[in-house]
């Protein structure tokens, strides 16, 4: 089980390797080649298409919950097939509707361009996602990564030739992304023939199985969206309350912080369908292990936040407010790490998905009533996006809370005093003193943690030797 953990994590980092590097050359290559306008656009674009998971109403989630933890050759894939072609039917009439709405609307043409993009988009997304996720959840991640290389190669290729050949605009850039989807949706196609390719069987017990998945994944599906509107509002209020430059300029630290979220998020890929073949006592075990390592791996990453400020103050002058957003905002990595990778993942195998969607939609009001107050009310850029770190950790909190029991965690209530300190401290060391300083405190602050952490990371440390000789 550790060799074959080992080679599926090695598989899927090596394809997020691929992927960190293009969105290193959307990050910050792109605002160099457009202006800071043309890059709002962009980022809206980016905004938007991320809310494309709403569109299949739960139906891929629920796929991805029902076969965890199976083999491919053992699927339904005459049932599966059916429900492929009744989402792509019901996804392409949705977003057609949308479209003529956007022609009719009196919207300006780039905002029109945006919806139509978005939609065109949107479409493939989801065809490519229920694809996909029954290849995560089939342990099947040698094909995925390479769907996921396809994807970032054919994008990153398209954005060259623009930048050689044309002027670089947002709608070129938004093409390039769309033809990406399309040729990643293809290769998926191709490694999933037997869900896509041969009779349909449409009939009540395939009806009901669309019915039931939907059931199962509508949880997850108004969980993740909930999740994504805890940012996703603040943004909103930021869009609607400040300039497309400003948006852009707030949008390109979020870009960073995606960058490195998709990079450290690699194993929850993998995680899923192993948990769901480990025994009860295992399962928890391995979360009390994970839980420690997690806290003292994703803080770390704090430490470099003044050395990526400056990066990006000497890369993209023209985004300097950026820089200082992206010290606010990086301690958003640390706990969407840990909810992506521990805390999200426990939770789907345990079928307690429902504790999940009431959490983040609990937490995504809370988000909106605050966008509310700093953005409209207030004017506040500074108290909307700490908000944000704050929102994050009162997830983190809220859910380990619910694991606790279940997973006979005894040190809850440590970790999450260690992690609001620690959080306390960054935030008023980078708002007090300038970078060096602020840094030195923070390093003085998580050499504690990890000492504090020390005999268990040593057990842990042990015990896995042992295991693997």
């Amino acid at each position: 089980m550790n060799r074959k953990l080992l080679k599926n994590i090695s598989i899927t980092f090596f394809a997020n390797i691929i992927s960190m590097l293009v969105s290193m050359i959307s990050t910050l290559v792109i605002p160099k080649l457009i202006g800071t306008t043309e890059y709002g656009y962009w980022q809206l674009y980016i905004f938007y298409i991320s809310y494309a998971g709403l569109l299949h109403l739960g139906l891929c989630d629920g796929v991805y919950l029902k076969y965890g933890g199976r083999e491919y050759s053992d699927l339904n894939f005459s049932s599966l097939r059916t429900e492929f072609w009744i989402l792509s039917i019901y996804s392409m009439c949705f977003c057609g509707i949308i479209s003529i709405i956007a022609l009719l609307m009196k919207l300006d043409m780039n905002m029109r361009y945006i919806v139509w993009f978005t939609c065109f988009g949107a479409f493939v997304h989801v065809l490519r996602t229920y694809l996909w996720l029954i290849l995560q959840t089939t342990n099947r991640l040698k094909e995925y990564s390479k769907i996921v290389i396809a994807d970032r190669i054919v994008f990153v290729v398209g954005i060259v030739v623009i930048a050689l050949t044309v002027q670089t605009s947002f709608q070129g850039l938004i093409i390039c992304d769309i033809i990406g989807r399309i040729s990643s949706l293809l290769i998926a196609i191709f490694y999933t023939k037997e869900v896509v390719i041969g009779k349909l069987d449409f009939n009540k017990k395939v009806l009901s199985d669309v019915i039931e998945d939907i059931s199962a994944g509508i949880n997850l599906l108004i969980a993740g969206i909930a999740s994504n509107f805890i940012i996703g509002f603040i943004r909103i209020g930021i869009q609607n309350n400040w300039n497309i430059e400003t948006f852009g300029k707030v949008s390109l630290s979020l870009s960073v912080i995606n960058m490195v979220l998709s990079f450290i998020s690699v194993a929850s890929i993998v995680f899923f369908p192993l948990l769901k073949r480990l025994e009860g006592k295992l399962q928890l075990e391995l979360y009390k292990q994970m839980d420690i390592i997690l806290n003292v791996c994703t803080f770390f990453i704090l430490l470099f936040a003044g050395i990526g400020s400056k990066l990006i103050e000497i890369w993209l002058p023209q985004y300097q407010e950026s820089a200082f957003y992206l010290i606010l905002l990086l301690p958003i990595c640390v706990y969407e790490s840990e909810t992506a990778m521990l805390l999200n993942t426990y939770l789907k195998a345990f079928r307690l998905e429902k504790n999940l969607m009431w959490v983040n939609a609990i937490i995504m009001f809370l988000s909106m009533i605050f966008s509310y107050i700093t953005t409209t009310c207030a004017k506040n850029l500074y108290m909307a996006i700490v908000g944000i770190d704050i929102l994050v950790l009162l997830r983190v909190i809220v859910l380990k809370y619910i694991l606790r029991k279940r997973a006979n965690c005894v040190s809850y209530k440590k970790v999450i005093f260690m992690e609001i300190v620690s959080l306390i401290t960054y935030l008023v060391s980078y708002q007090v003193f300038n970078i060096f300083y602020a840094g030195l405190i923070y390093a003085v602050v998580y050499t504690m943690f990890v000492m504090i952490n020390f005999k268990e990371l040593k057990k842990i440390v042990i015990n896995n030797i042992q295991i693997g000789t």
